[in-house]
């Protein structure tokens, strides 16, 4: 699970906006201001026969990470 899901940050991150373009998910056209330093994003692949298909995406860790529980309920 994304750790974005309950960070203050949401609204407003670049990595999110990235993670979000991952999942094709559909994203507000603005300029976000807050890009995080060292995240590190995780992705879970799936390989059938020749093909890869990317199954998932995930922010696992991020220096910049400050907890608000529900970030993403309201984010817009």
């Amino acid at each position: 699970m994304c750790i974005c899901i309950n960070c203050l940050f949401i609204k407003d991150c670049k990595a999110y906006e990235f993670i979000e373009k991952m999942h094709k998910l559909k994203i507000n056209e603005q300029d976000l201001f807050f890009n995080p330093k060292q995240t590190i994003i995780k992705n879970e692949i799936l390989t059938v026969s020749e093909n890869i298909t990317i199954q998932d995406w995930d922010v696992k860790e991020c220096t910049n990470f400050l907890e608000k529980g529900g970030s993403w309920f309201n984010k817009k």
